[in-house]
């Protein structure tokens, strides 16, 4: 499955649990995908207009602005392209605020480097 991943894809990851962002960070990274970081909603919020990206992957639970509000804000202002929510939280519940925020995926926590995989292979297939 990791072959068809296209390189170069650019990923944008908004975590503010430093191990979590940094393993996240080198796993997209060893994947062949530009990765640009953020630790806060706001600050994702300009990372993904500064940097265009293919995929988002946000944390729910974000120390200013919530990642549903991220996630909200992002589609109102035009983002179309992939969000992935990470969360903790992977109850019924859960899932389907993300899914009214505008999320495409639901991962919990830890992401599954499978699942990880799989959705950056569907990008290739969109874009």
């Amino acid at each position: 499955m990791i072959d068809k991943i296209e390189k170069g894809l650019n990923v944008v990851i908004i975590e503010d649990d430093e191990d979590v962002l940094i393993t996240m960070s080198m796993l997209f990274k060893k994947l062949g995908c530009k990765v640009q970081t953020a630790k806060t909603g706001k600050d994702g919020l300009t990372k993904v207009k500064e940097f265009n990206p293919d995929v988002v992957l946000i944390d729910i639970g974000l120390p200013d602005i919530s990642g549903l509000e991220t996630a909200k804000t992002l589609r109102q202002d035009g983002f179309d392209r992939l969000l992935a929510a990470v969360s903790g939280y992977s109850h019924e519940e859960a899932i389907q605020k993300s899914k009214e925020a505008g999320f495409n995926y639901h991962l919990p926590k830890p992401a599954n480097i499978n699942s990880i995989v799989e959705i950056l292979a569907k990008v290739n297939k969109e874009t």
